[in-house]
């Protein structure tokens, strides 16, 4: 169960880091066409770094609600499926050919919907705690907060690992988060 929390945790950190290279793209390439940064793409990357901790009530509640009715491995699978359907979603639309304003809608309802699992974060917190004993609590917030850089960093790296396993050198101008999502 301590392994499945902590693998969740970095799981959930990974996915949070992966969007800002395809969102600093967006950023680097709209600076490069205008004077000032225009306030659309200011707002899309924005929100493609924060919209994952957006719908955290929301999450906490389903998830809290999940939790009570079956048990914690139901709400670890509820926070599986949102990962699964939204980068599902994301290579489904990106293989189609979807570009500008419809590839960004798309990319932002995914990182929504990859959001309402956040509450995983919470709940693996729960249970580590409810394993832990008081001498044991210190090691396991260490794995803990270990588990969440472990996924920051390969986060950063996953884009870059899927372009360079595409056989890309840099990332796809028309399918950003193609290689994170695959």
């Amino acid at each position: 169960t301590e392994v499945i929390c902590l693998a969740c945790v970095a799981l959930f950190s990974a996915n949070f880091a992966s969007c800002f290279a395809p969102a600093f793209m967006a950023f680097n390439a709209a600076r490069l066409e205008h004077e000032r940064m225009p306030m659309p793409t200011l707002a899309f990357c924005s929100l493609v770094i924060g919209a994952v901790y957006l719908p955290m009530p929301m999450s906490l509640f389903l998830t809290r609600l999940i939790v009570a009715r079956a048990d914690h491995v139901s709400g670890l699978a509820f926070f599986a499926a949102t990962l699964m359907l939204s980068h599902g979603a994301i290579i489904s639309w990106e293989v189609n050919g979807a570009v500008g304003f419809t590839q960004q809608a798309i990319v932002l309802g995914a990182r929504f919907m990859q959001g309402l699992g956040s509450g995983v974060l919470f709940q693996a917190r729960f249970v580590l705690a409810s394993l832990s004993t008081h001498n044991h609590h210190q090691d396991l917030q260490a794995k803990q907060m270990f588990a969440s850089d472990l996924g920051l960093g390969f986060g950063a790296l996953l884009p870059f690992l899927g372009s360079y396993i595409g056989g890309n050198s840099e990332l796809p101008e028309k399918r950003p988060e193609f290689g994170t999502s695959v």
